[in-house]
């Protein structure tokens, strides 16, 4: 055998083997479901073989779940057609006009958050956010989430045979909601969105006998009918927050000294608190119409059956005490007029001034008034604010000069002295700062046994050895 003669039958071998590599590339049919999260995940990728017109499940010795070449054309036309629904339709879901009135008080109920509460005259005020065109946005974005930080969802249809399309077919979505809206669809390099409702049913009958993680949620069983309309997450996040607002100012217009006092000051946010640890809080962001030394108050106002329980006179009483005490201290002046966005918010709860009362003060600030020998006690709090993030906190007394710094946090591009330190006192880690009204300032650390820190604290430095910072 001559070179030309084995190099031609090297090249015709090549060529077959090419071909049998493409035509084997382009049949196939691969549905991915997968589902990803903090504490566990799952995967189930099924591919599907060739054999004649329809596909079998593959690595099931012939016993796997057939699809038809019917069903396959019946699918491939459904694409096709989900293609062309690019926006959400409402009706697809039974979100009509007549349901919407039909389900008006649940949806009410499940936005509100305390259910103590009457919400009667805040829910006439927005009225609008139940009505169909807001409830059907609504419905929109519960449709469309995707949990981007915590979970990862993703279900995958790939089609490649040019007897069922010309061009490959890539249908996925990564949503964790109903019907897994909207869906993603390639054919070739055409790429659209679709909100189909009737693509994840059909989707859905291409499943094999071993059910992947995501299959409950393409018919919306898991969910919808019955559940949307009284889903509290949904309504409380989308309307909740707005229906706390307008109940808060409705029940501190109803404080006594709210037209003499209250005038005083302009309600910027209201919302509530409650837990097992502590009562029910209504909490409001209030902004003093004569700022002077404070830019903002944060009124904590105990509430006894769904009533605030003090008053604004209280409340102006207080202020007026951390008024006067901020201003016997300049540097803080100096330090909120070097930044356009600098505020310092002082805050009240019940009778102090200080966000956590009790406890909280006795064993995270308190050991260092005592290690600092302050006069008096620790009974203002304030925090320094560069627009929504917290600068620092400090502490004051009408009796003492000097001010008690816990909390410091650098900030890039600060001018003033204070933007450079950081600090964070904890009994764990006694550090703390003082400053004189000029601003001069003085680091200390205590001594990690010292009898002013709470027991535990000292129990802990001495068994993990924490030694005194060195500044």
């Amino acid at each position: 055998m001559n070179t030309r003669t084995l190099l031609t039958g090297l090249l015709t071998t090549s060529m077959l083997l090419l071909n049998a590599a493409k035509a084997q590339a382009r049949d196939e049919l691969v549905l991915t479901d997968r589902s990803q999260g903090c504490t566990d995940s799952k995967s189930v990728v099924t591919s599907f073989n060739k054999v004649g017109d329809n596909y079998i499940e593959a690595n099931k010795n012939g016993r796997g779940k057939v699809l038809r070449r019917k069903q396959l054309l019946d699918l491939v036309t459904a694409i096709e057609k989900a293609r062309s629904q690019s926006t959400f339709n409402p009706e697809s879901l039974g979100i009509t006009a007549q349901s919407v009135n039909l389900h008006t008080m649940e949806m009410h109920k499940a936005a509100c958050h305390q259910s103590n509460s009457d919400y009667s005259k805040a829910l006439q005020k927005l009225k609008e956010a139940f009505q169909y065109p807001a409830v059907v946005e609504a419905a929109r974005l519960k449709m469309s989430f995707r949990d981007c930080g915590t979970q990862h969802v993703q279900y995958k249809l790939v089609i490649k045979d040019p007897s069922l399309h010309a061009e490959t077919i890539e249908v996925s979505s990564t949503h964790e909601c109903p019907w897994m809206l909207p869906w993603t669809i390639r054919m070739g390099d055409t790429k659209s969105s679709t909100y189909s409702t009737t693509l994840p049913l059909k989707l859905k009958a291409l499943d094999p006998y071993t059910k992947g993680p995501n299959q409950s949620l393409l018919d919306g069983e898991k969910y919808w009918r019955q559940d949307f309309w009284s889903d509290r997450l949904l309504w409380s996040y989308q309307v909740g927050f707005q229906l706390d607002q307008a109940l808060g100012i409705e029940l501190l217009e109803a404080l006594p000294g709210a037209p003499s006092v209250g005038k005083n000051y302009t309600v910027q946010k209201c919302s509530f608190a409650a837990d097992l640890s502590k009562p029910e809080l209504l909490i409001a962001e209030l902004a003093p119409v004569d700022k002077g030394a404070v830019d903002s108050l944060l009124w904590q106002n105990q509430l006894k059956i769904g009533k605030p329980v003090f008053s604004w006179k209280q409340l102006h009483d207080k202020f007026k005490l951390c008024q006067a005490a901020v201003k016997e201290h300049p540097w803080l002046e100096e330090w909120r007029k070097s930044n356009s966005e600098n505020q310092i918010v002082c805050t009240v709860t019940g009778q102090s001034c200080v966000l956590e009362p009790g406890k909280n003060i006795d064993e995270f600030i308190q050991p260092a008034w005592l290690d600092a020998r302050l006069s008096g006690k620790p009974e203002i709090e304030v925090t320094l604010r560069r627009g929504r993030f917290t600068c620092g906190i400090i502490y004051l007394s009408p009796l003492e000069k000097k001010s008690l710094v816990v909390l410091a946090m650098p900030q890039a591009g600060g001018k003033h002295w204070f933007d450079q330190e950081k600090i964070s006192f904890h009994p764990r880690n006694p550090s703390y700062m003082l400053v004189l009204p000029d601003g001069t300032k003085e680091r200390r650390a205590m001594n990690p046994l010292s009898p002013s820190l709470p027991q535990w604290a000292r129990q802990d430095n001495k068994k993990f050895g924490i030694e005194k910072d060195d500044w």
